[in-house]
């Protein structure tokens, strides 16, 4: 904020930049001054008083507006705030959220009223609290979100950890593998979704096993976070993932395996493609890393797909047309599906 106290020169000790423009005038000599006012247009100032001292009170004048502007900007600001902080502990979710995202659009001048909020005794207050800080992005918030992962209450604490992802300082990688141990399951989603957004390789060894948590999505967010970080230690870990119970801890592995690119997992992802009780989805992802991974047995699978599909199109299209032509070409049809059902099951 400006401050403006007298001074013996104009009247005024000027803010900032003008300080420095004042300053400067006064190191220049008078010819060159009255040539400066005439090409600013300013030449009434040459037949009046001391050229000097009217153009710098003119500019503290200047200042003295954009200070009281200033000022009652910076009380709007802080009176908003202060409502927007008293609306986090309203009855109602869908207000305590909106005042949140609205502090954290506010940004830096609302992120210590937040950091305060993180001690009220109202686990709502502090759950939209950290929530805010995290839409600030501001790194004076990572401290107090750090401690709020000790909260008492788990959805504080999942709230404190998707701010410090939000944030995305590394600082905050040590106390979120600890919250890889949290006895609740969403707060170990959550820290293994974070630790992948901040891709720090300490992460993964906890990451790794995270991938035999009892809860699925936890398991799932682990094989995510793994490929997103990238780190070669994990593809064993990975490739035993492709045998989880859960389709979706399959997929996803199959996808970081993709993203890691290391061949060693080429041989168990063709087996995974090659099994029709795998899941037509995971099969799909399995396909997309495949894809990803420079090596010729990889190619030689998708392109054997690829023949595959093409043939299974191509036998569908032709019954298709025996149906609507003739009853006659259908029975023929079937006759030969059932002689060569043999070769037919062995090619596909």
């Amino acid at each position: 904020m400006f401050k403006i106290v007298p001074s013996r020169n104009v009247g005024f000790t000027l803010p900032g930049g003008l300080t420095a423009v004042h300053e400067h005038l006064k190191k220049i000599s008078r010819k060159t001054f009255k040539n400066l006012l005439i090409l600013a247009g300013l030449t009434p100032f040459l037949f009046t008083r001391p050229a000097t001292a009217q153009v710098m009170t003119a500019v503290s004048q200047t200042a003295a507006v954009a200070t009281a502007t200033q000022t009652t900007t910076d009380e709007a600001t802080q009176k908003r705030i202060e409502e927007l902080i008293a609306q986090l502990g309203d009855k109602r979710a869908n207000v305590r959220i909106s005042a949140a995202d609205a502090l954290g659009k506010i940004g830096q001048a609302a992120v210590q009223s937040l950091i305060k909020a993180l001690e009220n005794e109202n686990y709502h207050v502090r759950f939209a609290a950290a929530r805010g800080l995290g839409k600030t992005g501001d790194p004076q918030a990572i401290e107090a979100l750090i401690k709020a992962l000790e909260d008492e209450d788990w959805l504080v604490r999942q709230s404190a950890i998707r701010a410090l992802a939000k944030i995305g300082d590394p600082q905050a990688v040590q106390p979120l593998i600890k919250s890889l141990e949290d006895e609740s399951g969403p707060v170990r989603d959550f820290a293994a979704i974070a630790l992948g957004k901040i891709d720090d390789p300490k992460a993964v060894e906890v990451l790794i096993k995270a991938l035999e948590d009892e809860n699925w999505f936890v398991r799932q967010s682990a094989a995510s976070a793994l490929g997103s970080i990238g780190d070669p230690q994990a593809v064993q870990p990975l490739i035993k993932a492709l045998n989880d119970i859960d389709s979706g801890v399959r997929y996803l592995a199959a996808s970081a395996l993709g993203k890691i690119g290391d061949p060693q997992a080429v041989e168990s992802l063709i087996k995974v493609l090659n099994d029709k009780n795998s899941g037509s989805g995971v099969r799909f992802s399995v396909a997309s890393a495949l894809e990803k991974i420079d090596d010729p047995r990889a190619k030689q699978a998708l392109s054997k797909r690829a023949l595959a599909s093409k043939s299974k199109r191509l036998i569908t299209v032709v019954i298709k047309i025996m149906v609507l032509c003739s009853p006659i070409l259908l029975v023929v049809g079937l006759v030969l599906v059932l002689k060569y059902k043999g070769y037919i099951k062995k090619r596909f």
